[in-house]
């Protein structure tokens, strides 16, 4: 019989224990606190604050109408003396409602562009 080839081990001849492998301890995890509610910076409530921030938007968007919110919608007034309170058919709206900001943009761009197709109005005289 041949001697083993060297650097291999016979399962017959014991081998030295080697020494278990054991996980390093890590820190026990921070106790999780809730997370305390945010107040607002200023005295008005969060509704406030975007509503005024809607308004701001919109009035860049279009400076030619006074838009503001109120507990009953969005509203939005012509500026100037150009535009009367017609009631005539066919009269260009001089003051647009609607009951979110959104609707309120899309009744006005709807408006700029009935603007642009009759300035005066869509009567016939």
């Amino acid at each position: 019989m041949r001697p083993p080839p060297s650097g291999w081990q016979s399962p017959s001849v014991p081998q030295p224990a080697r020494p278990a492998r054991i996980p390093a301890a890590r820190p026990p995890a921070p106790a999780v606190r809730p997370l305390a509610p945010v107040r607002p910076r200023c005295p008005a409530g969060n509704t406030e604050i975007l509503t005024r921030a809607g308004v701001e938007a919109l009035t860049g968007a279009f400076p030619d109408w006074r838009i503001w919110a109120d507990d009953h919608g969005w509203h939005a007034r012509r500026r100037g003396d150009v535009y009367l309170q017609a009631y005539r058919r066919g009269a260009p709206a001089f003051c647009v409602h609607a009951i979110s900001a959104v609707d309120l943009a899309a009744q006005l761009r709807w408006q700029q562009a009935a603007d642009i197709h009759a300035p005066a109005g869509c009567s016939r005289r």
